[in-house]
């Protein structure tokens, strides 16, 4: 790639970064203010945490909008910081996904590096009805959680760290992945309750008993301590307890007891929630099942099935959904690793855009059904928008 075409790339990567940002204010502006929508939720809770001095534990995302509002309980005030993070996530979330594809995917052109990832964050899975697009579905992006769309970015840096640690052994990777892990756990711990399980296996499936392994293993442990540490502070000091949980509540095992409330079939719902990745997987499955980032991205998003399948809340957040979170953070990395490998294997980017129509017609399928989810997304956008509600 010559001086000129990185200049380009730059400039676009840039330019739709900064877009991205532009067009966000206002759209999160008009939803912080829907009161059945997370913002609202959220913007309460950190008035809650200013007034009593009691703050969660995984603080990082209310501590940030309070500094932005001076530490003002003006719910005006935080709406507005709500409405600049949000902002800003979104854009860093495009920023973080087209260099991480530019990076894992060798074929790329100066279109694809902005058209793919610009596509990328609004991809939603597939309603089953009009009034339930959302509910029994895992998406691989929501735009009414503030808490997870804040986390995206950051869970998208943690996978892409640790997957360049497990490549190189640089110790930056370390380092960095070990950051991304803390400042995960800090906003949200979901993302890291599927890295702790899969990543020392990752790392012994693909270096084995290795120096890589073992600092993997330091990282998982770190982590798992600072994880254990924060639930101690929501459920067992009597102070805090009463505090942020009300005093009530805790975690149960149960099979399908959340997802089962909200959707009438999971299977179909599961099926809904990843055509994009059964139609890579259709034509491409042996080399999907050759690349390492897709069966890391696999495995994570196994894990994070799993943990919503299992793991409930009980008290008041009981269908809360609160375990579902990591599976929207990990849909969209298997998204994203499917998405490398279609465009590694596939003739896409060579005829890009002008020669589309000479794809093989499982190439075309492909393209369609990723064309139907961006539209999807687009359409669930503007209904939440205009309608005020999420489900």
């Amino acid at each position: 790639m010559t001086r000129l075409h990185k200049a380009a790339k730059r400039f676009f990567s840039f330019f739709i970064t900064f877009a991205l940002f532009v067009i966000s204010i206002p759209l999160f502006y008009k939803l912080t203010f829907y009161t059945h929508l997370d913002f609202t939720a959220h913007v309460n809770q950190t008035i809650q945490f200013l007034e009593t001095g009691y703050w969660r534990p995984n603080f990082l995302y209310y501590f940030l909008i309070a500094s932005l509002s001076l530490f003002s309980t003006s719910p005006a005030k935080l709406y507005m910081a709500t409405t600049l993070v949000m902002a800003l996530s979104i854009a860093f979330k495009y920023y973080v996904t087209e260099k991480v594809l530019s990076d894992l995917s060798t074929k790329t052109n100066q279109v694809t590096n902005v058209i793919l990832p610009l596509c990328f964050i609004f991809l939603f899975s597939l309603p089953v009805a009009y009034n339930h697009w959302y509910f029994g579905q895992l998406p691989p992006n929501v735009w009414h959680n503030s808490t997870t769309i804040f986390l995206m970015p950051f869970a998208i840096l943690l996978f892409w760290n640790s997957w360049k640690f497990a490549q190189t052994g640089l110790n930056k990777f370390f380092y960095f992945t070990l950051l991304f892990s803390l400042i995960n756990i800090l906003i949200k711990p979901s993302f890291v309750f599927c890295f702790i399980i899969i990543y020392p296996l990752w790392l012994w499936w693909k270096t084995g008993f290795s120096n890589r392994l073992l600092k993997g293993i330091i990282i998982v442990v770190i982590s798992i301590f600072l994880i254990l540490s924060q639930y101690a502070i929501l459920y067992f000091y009597p102070e805090s307890k009463e505090a942020l949980s009300g005093n009530t509540g805790g975690v149960k095992v149960t099979l399908f007891h959340v997802w089962g409330k909200y959707s009438e079939n999971i299977f179909i719902s599961f099926l809904l929630s990843i055509p994009f990745p059964i139609a890579v997987l259709s034509k491409y499955h042996k080399a999907a099942f050759k690349s390492d980032l897709f069966l890391y991205a696999l495995g994570l998003f196994l894990a994070g099935i799993m943990i919503f399948s299992v793991l409930t809340e009980t008290g008041a957040r009981e269908f809360h959904g609160n375990f579902m979170w990591q599976t929207v953070v990990c849909n969209y990395l298997f998204y994203l690793s499917c998405l490398v490998i279609f465009l590694q294997e596939s003739q896409f980017i060579q005829n890009f855009p002008n020669k589309l129509m000479k794809q093989p017609t499982p190439d075309k399928l492909i393209i369609l059904i990723f064309s139907i989810q961006f539209i999807t997304g687009l359409g669930y956008l503007l209904r939440l928008f205009i309608r005020g509600s999420y489900s």
